[in-house]
């Protein structure tokens, strides 16, 4: 578990990176949960490679106007590897910004699930929220599910 907190009108590059050889039998947990305050800017890389199954978990809140984060994902799967990423970002307050790109490439038989959820609450308007996956499939027997779920309370949002 990972906690991150930026505060007010600072600024954050965090990276996961997660490259294994040969760690056919290696499971990777990982739960980050991120507050993002007032004027403040969080960017999170993730990548993963070479391990059985690897979960990313992201937590992430929007707690104040001018808040921004940006959440990119890179998953390289082969053999019979999975990789999920799985999101859950809150626009709390309006006027805040949120980025989401995860992109895999996947070969053998290896499966990519992605999962985000995008949260704008009422009183969160002037949102700006994006989300995107692209995989690339480099054989018939690999695999990628993609599940974006949108809950969109305010009127007023991009």
């Amino acid at each position: 578990i990972c906690d991150v907190i930026v505060h007010e009108n600072a600024k954050l590059s965090f990276v996961q990176a997660l490259h294994m050889r040969s760690a056919e039998g290696v499971y990777f947990i990982n739960d980050t949960r991120m507050k993002v305050s007032k004027s403040a800017e969080l960017e999170v890389l993730n990548y993963s490679s070479g391990t059985r199954m690897a979960r990313h978990e992201y937590d992430a809140e929007l707690s104040d106007a001018g808040a921004q984060i940006q959440l990119y994902s890179l998953a390289e799967g082969v053999k019979k590897s999975q990789t999920i990423v799985s999101s859950n970002i809150v626009h709390a307050k309006g006027e805040t910004m949120s980025d989401q790109l995860a992109k895999s490439l996947l070969a053998d038989e290896s499966e990519f699930v992605f999962s985000g959820r995008l949260e704008i609450a009422e009183d969160a308007q002037k949102s700006d929220a994006s989300q995107y996956n692209h995989n690339m499939l480099l054989s018939d027997k690999a695999a990628a599910y993609t599940r974006p779920q949108l809950e969109v309370f305010a009127d007023d949002v991009k």
